[in-house]
């Protein structure tokens, strides 16, 4: 497993604090849970041919 450290401005912080809290999850898992959203959606914009490029490297 990983660790990341990312430095956030005092206002994200907090509003990311409340969005977790209002899902009822740790924050921890409300930024694991958007990330692996983010990958998701960015992996699916990616067009077969490049797919087929990144398998390559």
């Amino acid at each position: 497993m990983a660790r990341i450290n990312v430095d956030l401005d005092d206002e994200l912080h907090r509003k990311v604090k409340a969005a977790a809290a209002l899902q009822g999850v740790t924050l921890k898992d409300f930024v694991v849970t958007t990330l692996q959203g983010a990958v998701e959606e960015v992996s699916h914009q990616v067009r077969p041919s490049e797919q087929a490029k990144g398998r390559r490297s």
